[in-house]
C-alpha cells in the first residue's frame, strides 16, 4: 500500500492522463516529487487546487535585493498599513518611487533618518481574482534597475 499518493502532472503542468481516459496516480517518491515541483513552480494563490501551495518568489526578490541594494531588512515590505506621526511624513515622503519602490523608498527614507519603525504581523489571504504581474523576469530586472537608481539618487 502507497504512503504518499497523487496526481500526475507532465512537465509543462497539465494533468496527466491513462490511455483509457482516466487521471494518472503517483506513488511515494514520485507522489513527492510532484508534490515539490507543483509547490516551486507556482507563485503562491496560483495552484487551482490549493492556493496555499506555491512559493511567495516576488517578495522573496524584493527582500533579498533590498538587503543588497539598501542594506534594508523589512519583512514584507509591500503588506500592510502604515501609521506614522504627521510630522516624520516630509521626512519619509517617497518622491523617486511613486509606484513599485514607493514603501521601499520610504523604509529607505526612515532608515536613513534613524527613525525606527515597528513591524506587526497581519494575515495574509490567497488571491481570488486576477493574476500575479510582478513576477515576471522583466518586471524584476526592470526593478533592480530603478533600486539601483533610487540608490545612485539618495546617496
Amino acid at each position: 500500500m502507497a504512503k504518499y499518493i497523487g496526481l500526475a502532472i507532465k512537465p509543462y503542468n497539465d494533468l496527466e492522463v491513462t490511455a483509457d481516459g482516466n487521471l494518472r496516480l503517483v506513488t511515494d517518491a514520485e507522489a513527492i516529487g510532484q508534490h515539490t515541483r507543483q509547490r516551486i513552480s507556482f507563485f503562491k494563490g496560483e495552484w487551482f487546487l490549493d492556493l496555499d501551495v506555491g512559493l511567495d518568489w516576488f517578495g522573496k526578490v524584493l527582500g533579498g535585493m533590498n538587503v543588497l541594494i539598501f542594506g534594508l531588512w523589512v519583512r514584507d515590505v509591500n503588506c500592510g498599513m502604515k501609521v506614522m506621526q504627521r510630522e516624520i511624513w516630509n521626512t519619509i515622503r517617497p518622491t523617486y518611487g511613486v509606484e513599485k519602490l514607493f514603501n521601499t523608498e520610504m523604509f529607505w527614507r526612515l532608515k536613513l533618518a534613524h527613525i525606527p519603525w515597528k513591524y506587526v504581523d497581519v494575515p495574509h489571504y490567497a488571491r481570488m481574482a486576477g493574476s500575479p504581474t510582478g513576477g515576471s523576469i522583466r518586471v524584476i530586472a526592470r526593478m533592480f534597475k530603478e533600486m539601483w537608481d533610487l540608490r545612485r539618487k539618495m546617496s
